[in-house]
């Protein structure tokens, strides 16, 4: 194994939980109930409506960009039908 290559063992867990939420490329949905404000089950019925954007997954997993929910927030958290508006709007109207 080369010295460049980074292997992901129950040992690097603790490490990539101490990185702090604002440095994070993706959050959970506790991370975002944190910083919102909102319950983790309310985020859930959002999710399941697709009112939230950013979201990936892996495997079962669901985890938000955080860019993307960063400017979400920024923008009021407003509704999928507002959201895309916003973002064609940016892109020029496409």
């Amino acid at each position: 194994m080369s010295a460049d290559t980074l292997t992901l063992t129950s040992d690097t867990a603790p490490v990539l939980a101490a990185v702090p939420l604002g440095e994070r490329l993706t959050w959970t949905t506790a991370d975002l109930s944190a910083l919102t404000g909102i319950s983790q089950r309310q985020l859930r019925r959002l999710d399941a409506d697709r009112h939230i954007p950013g979201r990936l997954t892996c495997g079962r997993r669901v985890l938000y960009a955080a860019e993307t929910v960063r400017e979400w927030i920024r923008e009021g958290m407003p509704d999928r039908d507002r959201w895309e508006q916003l973002q064609r709007a940016r892109r020029g109207g496409r």
